[in-house]
């Protein structure tokens, strides 16, 4: 839904420049170049918004799998310490190198 609405917000700003260039000698003769900067100004404000609200939801999403992924390299790190008696270096290397694997895939 939120990049549906930067596409249409986006849409709407891209379109009035194009009219308002290629209408600028009416614009001009009605006198109505506030108008149409003020427009332009809250339509560029509009998808300004959106944008960085979908900016900030993939920075938040990026946080919270970031951490996610720490989390299991933090309990694979306890878990070969725990268990070195057990766990020979191959074993701990697997374990390492496929948490590392799993953390370019939770990555954005």
């Amino acid at each position: 839904k939120l990049k549906g609405q930067i596409v249409q917000t986006k849409g709407a700003l891209v379109g009035l420049v194009a009219e308002t260039l290629e209408g600028l000698d009416v614009i001009q003769a009605f006198d109505k170049k506030d108008f149409f900067v003020e427009t332009a100004l809250v339509r560029n404000d509009l998808h300004h918004r959106t944008v960085y609200s979908g900016d900030s939801l993939n920075l938040w999403l990026a946080h919270r799998c970031d951490f996610y992924g720490a989390i299991m390299v933090l309990a694979v790190s306890c878990f070969a310490v725990g268990m070195k008696e057990e766990l020979g270096a191959a074993t701990v290397g697997l374990a390492f190198s496929n948490t590392m694997q799993m953390l370019v895939f939770y990555t954005w």
